[in-house]
Order: structure tokens, then C-alpha cells, then sequence
């Protein structure tokens, strides 16, 4: 059933995502292909890039649960970044 799952129904054989939905899953695609820009580029070490990498494998699924994993993973590249930074330049 499409009923409460972001999908608008007119008929049964034309169903289309509601905007809300379009909308979300263009911010997680964005932050998808930021994520392989960090994997890809020469900024990051590698274990931030190997986190990154992950992370955009999962944001591009478009589902929830891989969605949030997705995120979490990112986080974590994230903090790993900002640690090995400071520890590296310390104010």
C-alpha cells in the first residue's frame, strides 16, 4: 500500500513520490556525492576517505535504515577527521 509512505496515488497504475519525499531524497543524494567527493579527493587520510566512501555507498540506497547508517558513518568520518587534525596542528 502507498498509503503513508510518501507516495501520492491517483491510480493504480501512476504513482509518483510527493514532494516531500523528492525533496529529501535529493538532500541525501547531495550529501551522497559529497561523500564521494571526500573519498575521492586528496584532503582526507585514507581512513576518513575509506569512511566516506562508505557512507555514500549507503546514503545512495535511498531507504531509510541505509540512510541513517549512512549518516552515522559520515559522522564518524567526520570526528576521525577533526581528531587526527588537531592532533596534528595543536592550537
Amino acid at each position: 500500500s502507498a498509503a503513508g509512505s510518501g507516495w501520492s496515488c491517483r491510480a493504480a497504475a501512476c504513482c509518483w513520490p510527493s514532494r516531500g519525499t523528492v525533496l529529501l531524497m535529493t538532500a541525501v543524494s547531495a550529501v551522497a556525492v559529497a561523500a564521494l567527493a571526500v573519498a575521492t579527493g586528496g584532503m582526507a587520510a585514507w581512513p576518513e576517505r575509506l569512511l566516506a566512501a562508505v557512507a555514500a555507498v549507503l546514503l545512495l540506497f535511498l531507504e531509510p535504515v541505509p540512510i541513517v547508517a549512512g549518516l552515522a558513518v559520515l559522522a564518524v568520518a567526520a570526528v576521525v577527521h577533526l581528531v587526527r587534525r588537531r592532533r596534528r596542528d595543536p592550537a
